[in-house]
């Protein structure tokens, strides 16, 4: 399984994020590179919240980040955000998100800084 993840690349990208999405699919997902903060402020469902560092590993994770919340890593590079209970459902999300982003690196979408 692969999450596709939409990368939020430019500053009207990262403002937006998932705010005007009502619900967020389990195969969908938010990556923002050079973050190491993200809120749920005007956001109408939960989220998980992933923190990882330059080699793409896993240093956090917020499982069902309310809205209205504030949610931090400064040992983070980037973040993911994900469905609310994504991490729980799949005891594999570590691996999931790893293949996920190799497969945007391996695209050129994003740089993969291992």
């Amino acid at each position: 399984m692969l999450i596709e993840l939409d990368v939020a690349d430019t500053p009207s990208k990262r403002m937006i994020g998932l705010l005007k999405t009502k619900e967020l699919l389990e195969t969908k997902g938010l990556f923002i590179p050079n973050c190491r903060a993200i809120h749920t402020f005007g956001m109408q469902y939960s989220i998980d919240v992933v923190f990882i560092n330059k080699q793409l590993k896993i240093i956090k994770v917020i499982q069902s980040c309310l809205p209205n919340r504030l949610a931090w890593s400064f040992e983070s590079y980037s973040v993911i955000e994900l469905k609310g209970g994504f991490c729980i459902k799949w005891p594999s999300y570590s691996e999931i998100i790893y293949n996920s982003l190799c497969a945007l690196a391996e695209a050129g979408v994003i740089t993969k800084y291992t």
